[in-house]
């Protein structure tokens, strides 16, 4: 089984990119692989470490949350002007 504990270090480290994300002259984060694939940035370890913990969840059975908008946004707090 893979690690379940990385140091702020491990979860922030970048691939070495084969080449930038350059767009209009801007280069933007991430990069790209020598396969050509696009990572995004903080993802050498972040990926596997994602992985590793949705595996833990499952064996011990529990399942992802769904984080997408119609899951928060109706219990959300809400703020009235004063």
């Amino acid at each position: 089984m893979s690690a379940l504990v990385y140091s702020e270090e491990e979860l922030l480290r970048s691939h070495d990119y084969a080449a930038p994300q350059i767009e209009a002259g801007r280069r933007l984060h991430g990069g790209f692989l020598a396969d050509g694939s696009y990572v995004p940035p903080r993802l050498a370890r972040r990926g596997p470490a994602i992985e590793a913990w949705t595996h833990a969840l499952r064996e011990r059975g529990g399942e992802l949350l769904a984080a997408d908008r119609p899951c928060w946004a109706a219990s959300a707090i809400r703020v009235r002007p004063r």
